[in-house]
């Protein structure tokens, strides 16, 4: 599954990168597309259809929260040395929770480390579309940059869900299947747009500004999740599941909602392409690590 997943991960991304080499690609209105059209029935079909456990819904909102919004207050205390990392906040604070998270804890953990992992993925979820908008909308604070935010077409997606969720609403079988294929062709057209994007970077010219948020990606998820971890007493594979997925490379969409709002874009795709190399090495060490805790008192 793992194999297959990042196949179709980097393949979808150089079949991308391959046609924005030779074709100029409209960026922009695909993003339109994706974040505003698509996007909204993919949140709905998977928010809604989620199998949640209950028990461990509060313990992972406090979690997620914590994770976010520490690695965000860091990386603004870090910006005061170094200028370029309040250009990609969001691609720091985010990480692929969702196509990579859910596809490793299932791999490792079986149907208990996926069922935590669509948990924190929704989390992220609401925050990215809330916050991560937040981000990149505009470095100047006003209330219209806020109402922005809360006027975006995925805002309301996410309520949509949570209420259908909360109130076990079933839609009727063509409308739940039309929404399922709008929202299915989400990810390959991401990947695509990723891959267009990638196309016009030339990593020698932003290696400098892209660098250190590489890094700082998962170091800083990494940092904040332990404190969280030991604060709350999280033991087992709940533990392993926060601590994982709190170390992946930058979200996909953190590059998406940045070119959907013109936010230094094709740095957020930098930091994505270039964390994601990084797990490549990291990731195997740091899973073998944790598995080593039994108890997995981290």
């Amino acid at each position: 599954m793992l194999v297959d997943n990042v196949i179709f991960l980097v393949g979808t991304i150089l079949i991308g990168f391959f046609v924005g080499k030779f074709r100029k690609i409209n960026t922009k209105d695909l993003s339109f597309i994706i974040t505003d059209i698509l996007l909204p029935f993919l949140i709905i079909h998977s928010i809604s259809n989620a199998q949640f456990d209950k028990q461990h819904i509060v313990t992972l909102a406090i979690s997620v929260s914590f994770v976010i919004f520490g690695v965000y207050t860091l990386s603004v205390l870090i910006n005061k040395i170094n200028k370029n990392i309040n250009k990609v906040y969001i691609s720091i604070v985010f990480m692929n929770s969702g196509f990579l998270g859910i596809t490793l804890c299932k791999l490792l953990w079986g149907d208990t480390g996926a069922t935590y992992a669509i948990v924190y993925d929704l989390i992220v979820t609401v925050f990215i579309f809330t916050f991560g908008v937040y981000l990149v909308s505009g470095q100047n604070r006003h209330f219209t940059e806020i109402k922005r935010m809360y006027s975006s077409a995925v805002f309301y997606a996410v309520i949509i869900a949570v209420l259908l969720k909360v109130f076990k609403v079933e839609l009727h079988q063509y409308i739940s299947s039309t929404i399922k294929v709008l929202g299915d062709a989400v990810v390959p057209l991401s990947l695509l747009l990723l891959g267009f994007e990638f196309a016009k970077i030339r990593l020698a010219e932003t290696y400098k500004e892209i660098l250190l948020p590489s890094v700082l990606r998962p170091m800083l998820g990494g940092i904040v999740a332990v404190f969280v971890i030991n604060m709350m007493n999280i033991n087992g594979t709940l533990g392993k599941v926060i601590l994982l997925i709190s170390v992946l490379p930058s979200a996909i969409f953190s590059y998406i909602l940045s070119a959907r709002y013109n936010h230094n874009h094709e740095n957020a795709a930098g930091v994505v392409l270039l964390s994601s190399i990084f797990s490549i090495i990291y990731l195997p060490v740091f899973i073998f690590t944790i598995n080593l805790k039994v108890k997995a008192k981290l």
